[in-house]
């Protein structure tokens, strides 16, 4: 009995002593997990400001719909005037250079022009959409942030569509709230070029303080800083948040990464 007495003391100093060593060691590591509110308002600084620079504020997308005829159907391409048209409150010698246009299934389709110069800004003549259907609906995006998708080779044979009788346009809606992964790209490309110096600035950073930050794409794939740029000291206390973020990626498809920033 006093054997079995002495174990049950035992028990009970090493449960002691174990949850004074949690209580220990949760006051050591409370701090470094709680934010401090000077870097919780920086983290919401760079959240802030990353999210509008990477914002495509001259998006701009409008939907077209050609109406088919069944006694000549389409067969590779169609054409359709631009000048005098509703086509030329949409398509200009101005942004001809950054647009896409995708068809109704989400597929980018390849296009040109025809009667004008692309290298002179002469005026356009005719827009030439490949498709081989009869009722076809388009959707036509511009930025400055897109690199235009003509083909290669001009598209010939295209049948000659009657813009004013079966052209429906949609209203041009502008996207200004929408993130563009090129834009992303560019934010990484600023700050790799001086380890986010000049980016600092603009943003009106401390001086004390640092950051970094990078992107996960819906793919899978992440975007990150040089590691040159990423060195941070083990002794230095980082304070993180990871958030959600929709955009369009290079086919101007909608998807949703997560960004995470950085400071310290």
């Amino acid at each position: 009995m006093k054997k079995s007495g002495s174990s049950h003391l035992d028990f009970i100093l090493s449960f002691t002593i174990f949850i004074l060593f949690v209580v220990f060691m949760y006051s050591i590591i409370q701090p470094a997990i709680e934010t401090p509110s000077g870097k919780e308002s920086l983290l919401k600084l760079l959240r802030f400001d990353l999210i509008e620079r990477a914002h495509a504020e001259d998006l701009k997308i409008t939907t077209i719909y050609y109406k088919g005829d069944s006694s000549n159907p389409v067969k590779d391409c169609i054409q359709d005037e631009i000048g005098g048209t509703k086509l030329d409150t949409v398509i200009t010698n101005d942004n001809k250079d950054n647009l896409k246009i995708k068809d109704e299934n989400g597929n980018i389709v390849d296009y040109d022009f025809q009667g004008g110069s692309r290298n002179f800004q002469m005026d356009l003549d005719t827009l030439d959409i490949k498709d081989s259907t009869n009722d076809a609906i388009f959707k036509i995006y511009y930025s400055s942030e897109i690199i235009s998708t003509t083909s290669s080779s001009s598209l010939s044979g295209c049948k000659n569509i009657d813009t004013d009788s079966v052209i429906d346009l949609g209203a041009i809606k502008t996207e200004k709230q929408k993130i563009i992964s090129s834009k992303i790209f560019d934010l990484l490309t600023s700050y790799n070029a001086d380890c986010g110096t000049a980016l600092k600035n603009l943003i009106g950073f401390p001086a004390d303080s640092d950051f970094t930050f990078s992107f996960l794409l819906a793919d899978g794939s992440r975007i990150e800083p040089i590691s040159t740029c990423a060195k941070i000291s083990k002794q230095t206390n980082v304070y993180a948040e990871e958030f959600p973020v929709q955009y369009f990626n290079e086919n101007l498809n909608l998807q949703v990464g997560e960004m995470t920033v950085k400071v310290w």
